[in-house]
């Protein structure tokens, strides 16, 4: 009797520890692109006077770490609902910190734009004989209410061998707005939007790269 009264005891035990199925999603990992030039090679065009530099390598430079608020150091993407409330989403994630995928797409695109034979960004190591430091702040980089992202950043430009003096020989603040294709399907809008964010970033080096060439072609 004891014995069949342990068997029932332990075979509810047992039962009772039965571990439920999981409902844990795995969530998808993002990266911003290098590539989305579509309507950036016409203006690339406009600035083959930089080949003369070449031999100088003044069209060489070092992006250093990208300036970003503190919540962007969240793996999560996160989408501005309204000016004071931003929602990150658990299933959609970044494939690499943030700012320095951010620094590695800006800094691919400057060195398209300005032709340069070499360059580097954060993390890796400044090259040696690079002409400029580059350092770029973004106040906002993310989609909004309005199904578009929004960019909102500010940029100085050094020269190392400080002909200029330690201040910088170049700097701007832009604003930029992409809209964000529509899709019915959520995930398929979620790769818009990370399109749409490289294709922001694009346009912000692109007008950095134009005020850098200008600034040489005139010194």
């Amino acid at each position: 009797m004891r014995r069949t009264f342990f068997v029932i005891l332990a075979s509810g035990f047992l039962g009772s520890c039965i571990v439920p199925e999981s409902t844990h999603i795995e969530p998808t990992y993002h990266l911003l692109s290098e590539k989305e030039v579509e309507d950036n090679n016409s203006s690339r065009n406009d600035f083959h006077f930089i080949e003369a530099n070449e031999s100088s390598l003044k069209n060489t430079f070092y992006l250093s770490e990208v300036g970003l608020p503190f919540y962007f150091h969240e793996t999560k993407l996160f989408e501005r609902q309204t000016p004071n409330e931003i929602v990150f989403r658990d299933s959609h994630r970044w494939g690499e910190e943030i700012d320095e995928g951010v620094g590695r797409v800006l800094s691919s695109v400057l060195a398209l734009h300005m032709n340069s034979p070499f360059y580097s960004a954060f993390p890796h190591r400044k090259k040696m004989g690079s002409y400029f430091d580059i350092a770029v702040t973004l106040d906002r980089f993310e989609r909004n209410s309005k199904d578009t992202v929004f960019l909102k950043g500010s940029w100085e430009v050094f020269t190392t061998d400080f002909e200029y003096g330690k201040v910088p020989v170049l700097n701007g603040h832009d604003e930029i707005e992409v809209p964000v294709k529509y899709s019915s399907s959520s995930t398929k809008m979620i790769k818009n939007e990370v399109h749409s964010l490289s294709q922001s970033l694009h346009k912000f080096a692109e007008k950095v790269a134009q005020s850098i060439l200008l600034f040489l072609q005139n010194n």
